[in-house]
């Protein structure tokens, strides 16, 4: 019995040897597929899209209510991104974008007091954003299935910044110009963890979905003077509970020896539930609500694997 039981082991050990040396004859003896320590580095551009808003209740001015919008502000990136892979499984990843506004989109002011005191303004802004992510994981590699896996953790900073000169009154005909200089700053950071997931298709092509969810605190400057008010006072935005999810997909196909060209989307979604906006020099604190930014951005890179 114990014969038969040793030569049973014996059987199913030669069965998975050989198994594992036909997956590994299929997939895994080829350089392409191989997993070593490399650094990436590209650069690029593209194009993104904006939506930001907010709500407060001003403490100051009961009964009234103030909501801001941007809407489908078109914004022209350039960007580097870097990514080391240390002994095959240690991995830290650098991204860094810059972007400035075309001439699309919209900034709309509301002004609710009551019906004699509506106000409704619309604005071409401009201004320029830019965005720091850095992260560190461990991957593991599958190679006789070409998929590599990483868990990640790092920490993020992004940055928007808005500024409106000319409004026009929607009550009023379009002709009727109301001057501002009106500057707003926008800040969300935080850390964040999520997944890097990569699957070679071939020698020459791979492609990879990334999630981070954000833990991110708000905080927000607000310098508004329209030209028939004698000038506000700056306020300050802030919640510390906003949070922030982002999506990244994409593909990578090098094309001559260590040069590669990769296109990727990116989608962004921060909101704050909670948060207070405090104008200087007074007493007040009025609640922030509504809080939310969208970004969706789509870019076309190139770069060099040493």
């Amino acid at each position: 019995m114990k014969k038969k039981f040793l030569l049973t082991l014996a059987c199913l050990s030669l069965a998975c040897q050989s198994l594992s040396a036909d997956c590994y004859d299929s997939y895994c003896d080829n350089d392409c597929f191989g997993f070593d320590s490399v650094l990436t580095f590209d650069v690029g551009g593209g194009y993104r899209r904006d939506e930001l808003k907010w709500k407060t209740f001003p403490s100051y001015d009961p009964g009234r209510q103030i909501e801001e919008r941007w809407q489908n502000v078109g914004i022209g990136i350039i960007e580097a991104n870097a990514q080391f892979l240390a002994c095959e499984h240690f991995l830290l990843k650098v991204d860094f974008d810059y972007g400035w506004f075309t001439k699309s989109g919209s900034q709309k002011y509301f002004a609710d007091g009551g019906i004699q005191e509506n106000i409704n303004y619309k604005s071409t802004p401009k201004g320029n954003v830019y965005d720091l992510s850095g992260g560190l994981g461990y991957q593991f590699n599958f190679d006789c299935t070409r998929i590599s896996f990483a868990p990640l953790a790092g920490y993020s900073y992004h940055q928007q910044r808005f500024k409106s000169r000319v409004y026009t009154n929607v009550f009023l005909p379009a002709s009727e110009k109301i001057l501002a200089h009106n500057d707003y700053k926008f800040r969300w950071s935080g850390p964040w963890v999520g997944f890097a997931l990569a699957y070679q298709a071939s020698c020459e092509l791979q492609l990879f979905v990334d999630y981070y969810y954000h833990w991110a605190r708000f905080r927000g400057t607000v310098k508004e003077h329209f030209a028939f008010s004698l000038g506000g006072l700056p306020s300050h935005l802030r919640s510390n509970r906003a949070y922030g999810n982002e999506f990244r997909c994409g593909g990578i196909y090098t094309f001559c020896d260590f040069w590669y060209v990769g296109v990727e989307f990116d989608y962004k979604q921060f909101c704050g539930n909670k948060g207070k906006s405090i104008v200087e020099n007074i007493d007040a604190v009025s609640a922030l609500r509504s809080l939310d930014w969208k970004s969706s951005t789509l870019t076309l890179n190139i770069g060099y694997e040493f």
